[in-house]
């Protein structure tokens, strides 16, 4: 008899909800931008612990609404090496930082203890109690929200130079310029992963090639480039092509940076690392959903795509919003469902943040 041959799966596929169902609360009370931690909400619905240091991929989402008009946005954290390596590099400070403090009592770290951040300081002037939940939905129609576990955004502890001896705590957030002017919801000031890394790296040249102002002077009966003045025949065009193609044309980054001429006029005086301080400060635009009076079933669709770290920040009209701000009232308007994606990370399709 033949012997059957069975292939085996090199790794398995863990069962795992694949579509979260997010209702969308009033507006009124903490303004139309609201977040959903993905591996949060994994966290929940699969009982399974899911770190936030995870690029997740999100199939699409999909709004269902009784509204009849109302706007939909849907931002995330920029999938750049800027951001990846912001995030590496804070992270791999925040593991030191951590490593040094518990160097003699390595047993005080906690099973779940894990790098967090926020997306922006919106999300941290909100705090991660204010982050969107999971529901579920009964035969009577009526949606319940899931119970909140331990989700504590990381921080990191830095000296106070002005005051010898104390330290203070900070947040995390990923986009924007730091901020040390307006306290959170956990009562810290936050900095950027983005503005911090941006700051601790060095600039480009000034100018590239950097050559003396000379070396366009190769004409002049004194030529101070007498070199290139040998290779004259009798025309001024070495001198033309050297200071107008190599001294001034592209001769500096196509991207603005510190000390770098600014085409309006005089220098830029601040970083400009896209997500940082001062450069495309906010969080990546994904995409958006309308809904209108011709709108078919009150359903519309956005297009999926990667997450870094599973941050999604939800703008939306007052009309898609939770009729009320009564938490016992069950009358919410619009629900927006998350697709995931199966995969081999615990049953998702998502990679550590390390292989951004």
């Amino acid at each position: 008899m033949a012997r059957r041959n069975y292939r085996k799966s090199s790794k398995k596929i863990q069962p795992s909800v694949m579509t979260v169902n997010i209702p969308l609360p009033n507006t009124d009370r903490l303004g139309k931008g609201r977040f959903v931690d993905l591996s949060q909400v994994a966290s929940i619905v699969n009982r399974r612990f899911y770190r936030q240091g995870l690029q997740w991929a999100v199939g699409g989402f999909t709004l269902h609404t009784t509204a009849t008009n109302g706007e939909c946005h849907i931002f995330k954290v920029p999938q750049t090496w800027i951001a990846s390596n912001s995030w590496e590099k804070s992270f791999r400070l925040w593991q030191e930082m951590i490593k040094d403090s518990t160097s003699e009592s390595p047993s005080l770290k906690p099973k779940f203890m894990d790098f967090k951040v926020y997306a922006d300081y919106l999300h941290q002037s909100l705090g991660v109690g204010e982050n969107l939940l999971p529901a579920s939905k009964n035969a009577f129609n009526n949606w319940t929200l899931a119970n909140r576990g331990d989700w504590d955004m990381s921080t990191i502890v830095v000296p106070d130079s002005d005051v010898p001896g104390t330290s203070r705590e900070r947040d995390m957030m990923f986009v924007g310029p730091n901020n040390y002017t307006t306290p959170g919801a956990s009562g810290n000031y936050s900095v950027s992963l983005i503005d911090g890394y941006a700051v601790s790296r060095s600039l480009p040249d000034i100018a590239d090639p950097n050559m003396p102002a000379e070396s366009s002077d190769a004409s002049a009966s004194g030529a101070e480039n007498w070199m290139q003045q040998i290779q004259n025949e009798g025309t001024t065009q070495d001198s033309t092509v050297i200071q107008e193609i190599v001294l001034t044309d592209n001769n500096q980054a196509p991207y603005p940076f510190e000390n770098g001429d600014n085409p309006a006029g005089g220098t830029y005086t601040e970083t400009q690392y896209p997500g940082g301080q001062a450069q495309l400060v906010d969080l990546e635009f994904h995409d958006q959903m309308n809904v209108t009076s011709t709108t078919v079933s009150g359903k519309v669709t956005a297009q999926g795509g990667m997450f870094p770290c599973g941050l999604v920040k939800i703008y939306y009209s007052d009309a898609l919003g939770k009729a009320t701000d009564d938490p016992a009232a069950d009358d919410y308007r619009s629900v927006l469902q998350i697709h995931l994606v199966p995969g081999t990370h615990r049953g998702y399709l998502a990679e550590p943040m390390t292989d951004m």
